[in-house]
């Protein structure tokens, strides 16, 4: 590729030219929309440590005259009055151009800066040569007949990709991989993926999480006639990509039902998202393959945030007696409002504020008890206690930035006080099943519980907290698996075996518990098998107690023990005086 004439381009070209090659070499490079408040700053890099480093691009390719070095002065001094004026550290300064300095032009450069207390380079022609050197697409791009080829593959990768019923496949692969490759050699702001898709593969569409894993900034996808599907991605090279060759066009919304007009409003107002809006997209100013087909797509239209604009606002609410802080999740801006979206620590409690500039609010509330990755019980703990004081107070302050904002009460909301009082009390046993167990407990998705979950956490909760507990049952019953039983009536029987509490799919362990069940009968069933069953005259009590296992008595755990007793009162006698020892409490052996 022959030499750039520097000279010959104009102003704008060189610099965006310039730009490119800037925003593509370092790593965090921000290029700044021209205007006469740029403080002198045409790409800035923002650094971990809250310093900076600025580049000032200049078209000068010749010679510096006294014009031009008032212009490089006044870039100069505009960003040491930025700088001093919003305390920032300039950790360096770059003067790039098409022009290496004279011993002349050195020496004046050095008197400008004498006194910068950063590093200050000129990047002259030889730099900005070299950046071509290595980015020649560039160039080729912008200056030359690159853009037009690009068109001509797009359009012969478009009409690939429509070929009907083609028989050499392999071909059509090699043919699309090739132009890829070429694409990506002549653009030098994006790169295009091609996925196609079988008409067997019913997988969604899933645009927020296709830019969120692949960084697209534009993806569109096109139903083939025998039902194949075809997307193509595209990604920009590096993060300016989008403000140095935008992606414009014009969209036409055609929303139609009341739910999709009211979205739209919203929109517009307060920036809240789009989903499944019909429109049209016309005026595409980027040819991609299958918009190159039908310039006027139809289809339907999503809006989020790529990076969610932070409005820094701090949320809480509080009943006095305990409360909640709220994290934002998203923050967008309208024509005459804001959104504000937040979720307390354990991402049950999701709210969302919208706020017009006419001093009117509103305030919804949305619960996602399912949603993964689960919270900590801990963190659920703390939600429901306030849920819990704010259904039973029926209000709750609502803080912004420290500030009291308003009274927001109970009743004012269809919160399920079913949900809350379900919550709580699990909650609330859950915790002490985590101060036994080994393993942190998770909150679990409510609707995978069962009723005997839930009763038997609240069982194993007492007995951690007690350390004895006497339950009683209408029928208590043990089949022996031989036709003859060993165990003879009445007698007492004792089990030891692992505390083990099921929540959802977890099973978690805390320690052992010893438990003691009367038999007053052995009684042979139809089926063969002997049954063990309490009568009236010993009772139905069930009674366990939680122990220390020694490692010696490992083997004993899950064993069954019968001690024979006498009459009633003998039973009675055994079983107040189990009751009167010292429950173990603090020093129960974890498995």
């Amino acid at each position: 590729m022959s030499a750039i004439a520097w000279s010959t381009l104009a102003g704008e070209t060189v610099e965006k030219l310039i730009s490119v090659y800037i925003c593509r070499k370092f790593t965090g490079a921000v290029a700044v929309r021209p205007s006469q408040g740029d403080k002198g700053i045409d790409v800035r890099i923002d650094h971990q440590d809250g310093s900076i480093t600025v580049f000032q691009i200049k078209k000068f390719a010749q010679t510096l005259s006294t014009s031009q070095k008032r212009q490089i002065k006044a870039s100069w001094d505009a960003l040491t009055q930025y700088v001093d004026e919003e305390k920032k550290v300039l950790r360096a300064w770059h003067l790039v151009m098409p022009l290496n300095p004279t011993n002349e032009n050195k020496a004046w450069f050095d008197e400008l800066t004498a006194e910068a207390e950063c590093e200050v380079i000129w990047d002259g022609l030889a730099q900005v040569e070299s950046w071509a050197a290595e980015m020649p697409e560039v160039a080729d791009y912008y200056l030359h007949d690159g853009k037009n080829r690009a068109l001509k593959y797009i359009e012969k990768m478009a009409s690939i990709l429509h070929t009907p019923s083609p028989e050499d496949t392999d071909a059509i692969t090699r043919s699309l991989r090739d132009i890829c490759d070429l694409l990506d050699q002549i653009d030098p702001n994006y790169s295009y993926s091609i996925h196609v898709f079988s008409k067997h593969d019913k997988t969604d569409l899933d645009l927020r999480n296709l830019c969120q894993k692949t960084n697209a900034v534009m993806s569109q996808e096109e139903f083939l006639p025998d039902g194949t599907r075809i997307r193509i991605d595209l990604l920009p090279k590096y993060s300016m990509a989008t403000t140095v060759e935008p992606i414009e066009f014009n969209v036409t919304i055609l929303a139609e039902t009341a739910t999709e007009k009211d979205q739209v409003k919203r929109f517009f107002e307060v920036g809240s998202p789009l989903e499944k809006v019909p429109a049209q997209i016309k005026g595409l100013n980027k040819a991609i393959p299958l918009m190159e087909v039908n310039p006027n797509q139809t289809g339907v239209l999503y809006s989020f945030p790529i990076v969610p604009e932070k409005s820094s606002l701090e949320i809480h609410l509080s009943t006095g007696a305990s409360g909640i802080a709220l994290q934002e999740t998203l923050f967008t801006r309208g024509k005459s409002g804001a959104r504000w979206e937040g979720c307390d620590s354990s991402g049950i409690f999701n709210t969302v504020i919208e706020a017009h500039v006419d001093g009117k609010w509103t305030l919804s509330i949305r619960f996602l008890p399912e949603e993964e990755p689960r919270p900590s019980n801990h963190e659920a703990q703390k939600l429901f206690e306030f849920l819990n004081s704010w259904a039973t107070l029926n209000e709750a302050s609502l803080m912004m930035d420290g500030r009291h904002t308003a009274i927001i009460p109970f009743d004012a909301y269809s919160i399920d006080r079913t949900f809350i009082n379900c919550g709580y009390e699990l909650t609330n046993a859950l915790e002490i099943i985590d101060s036994a167990s080994f393993e942190d407990v998770l909150f679990p998705k409510m609707s995978a519980l069962s009723n005997r979950d839930v009763g038997n956490v609240k069982l194993n909760a007492e007995l951690i907290e007690n350390g004895t507990q006497e339950l009683v049952f209408n029928e208590l019953g043990f089949e022996y698996a031989q036709e003859i039983c060993p165990i003879e009536a009445p007698c007492v029987l004792v089990v030891v075996q692992e505390l083990r509490t099921k929540v959802d799919t977890e099973i978690y362990r805390c320690g052992y518990v010893e438990g003691v069940i009367p038999v007053g009968k052995v009684v042979k069933k139809e089926t063969g098998k002997t049954a063990l069953l309490s009568t009236e005259d010993y009772g139905n009590t069930y009674i366990r107690r939680l122990v220390v296992v020694a490692p010696a008595d490992l083997d004993q755990v899950n064993q069954i023990f019968a001690r024979k007793i006498g009459d009633p009162d003998e039973w009675l006698c055994f079983k107040n005086d189990y009751l009167e020892r010292t429950p173990i409490e603090a020093d129960v052996v974890k498995p």
